[in-house]
């Protein structure tokens, strides 16, 4: 036997053990082992990888296109076909996986790949991509931390952690990875929006204004943001402290009214801002309009019936009391809704004319 002939029957060997120790992680996964048996069909009874293999060029074609199903179908013939088990492939044909919502071949896939790539950051990072979407999030949080450990600036998973311990409501674990990955990157809207929220619900309502700023300098947002963003005024030590944000923030309610005109928090908040400001009749008509498209909104009814008993104007106020007793549940708060008809009813009854 010459030594062409005998390198081709190393080369086969090992296909052929590559493919057999797949089958034990692939049979977990229904989607990986079909893959995996379309990959190996063929007459030998060893299921050798087919010899006619796809090449980097296309698997990475597949990606550049978002052909995901192709995708995954090349790179994992690629990690299988190597008895090294690269990296770069293995991680490909994850996050193939990943796009199509199978986060169980991924993880399982995964699994392969780190067993022979212990400390290879990008597997770790997409392990505890894996992790999250099969709602292991506890578990994710170890894995985007040994990614970090190996590669303190790797974005992605900066922004996975941060992101995962917002989701638990660990905002203020959330706050430095997030700070981190802006500091590398410059950050994207969504990077931003992450941070401005856990750098709100961390207590430090000042950095997620201006990182709703940072966002909105890049991308409009959705309605749903500019709200989400407007609601720091809300808070009143924010609105006393940083009156200058308030021009901004009812820039922002406006564009979201002018975008959805049905948007009752958008409404009740600019209610808000110009009830601050002093502009009683602008905000009850912004109130009045929040109650018109939501008849449930509590605070919406809870504001008129205080602004119109402040002004002692009677029917209005006994009419938003009433409504917002109907929906009110907590007792204090019914008491302070009655409170406000006291003046009404103490005042001297006018006798009838005979």
């Amino acid at each position: 036997m010459n030594d062409a002939t005998a390198g081709d029957e190393t080369r086969s060997a090992a296909r052929t053990d590559a493919a057999r120790e797949g089958y034990a992680t692939a049979a977990a996964s229904p989607a990986l082992a079909t893959l995996l048996i379309a990959l190996c069909a063929c007459s030998s009874s060893s299921h050798a990888l087919p010899s006619v293999m796809p090449t980097r060029a296309e698997a990475e074609a597949a990606t550049r296109a978002g052909d995901w199903r192709t995708a995954a179908t090349r790179w994992y013939a690629l990690f299988m076909s190597d008895p090294a088990r690269p990296a770069d492939a293995c991680g490909k044909a994850a996050r193939a996986f990943l796009e199509l919502r199978d986060a169980e071949s991924a993880s399982n896939l995964l699994d392969m790949g780190l067993a022979a790539n212990p400390n290879d950051p990008e597997l770790l990072d997409e392990k505890g991509e894996a992790l999250t979407a099969l709602g292991f999030r506890r578990a994710a949080e170890s894995w985007y931390l040994r990614s970090l450990a190996q590669d303190p600036k790797r974005v992605s998973a900066l922004v996975h952690l941060g992101k995962l311990r917002t989701d638990l409501g660990l905002e203020s674990a959330a706050v430095k990875p997030l700070r981190e990955a802006v500091a590398i990157t410059g950050g994207d809207f969504e990077t931003w929006r992450l941070l401005a929220r856990a750098e709100r619900e961390a207590g430090d309502p000042k950095r997620a204004f201006e990182a709703w700023v940072k966002a909105f300098s890049m991308v409009d947002g959705s309605v749903y943001n500019i709200v989400e963003a407007a609601t720091l005024f809300v808070d009143d030590s924010f609105g006393r402290a940083h009156p200058e944000a308030r021009g901004r923030m009812k820039k922002w309610l406006e564009t979201a009214i002018e975008r959805d005109p049905q948007c009752t928090r958008a409404h009740f908040q600019l209610g808000v801002q110009e009830e601050d400001c002093g502009n009683v009749q602008e905000a009850i008509a912004h109130y009045r309009r929040a109650v018109e498209i939501d008849p449930g909104c509590l605070m919406a009814l809870t504001n008129l019936a205080i602004l119109y008993a402040n002004a002692g104007d009677e029917a209005p106020a006994r009419d938003m009391v009433s409504r917002a007793l109907a929906l009110e549940q907590d007792g204090s708060r019914r008491k302070a809704l009655q409170k406000l008809l006291e003046p009404f009813d103490k005042k001297p009854k006018t006798a009838e004319t005979p």
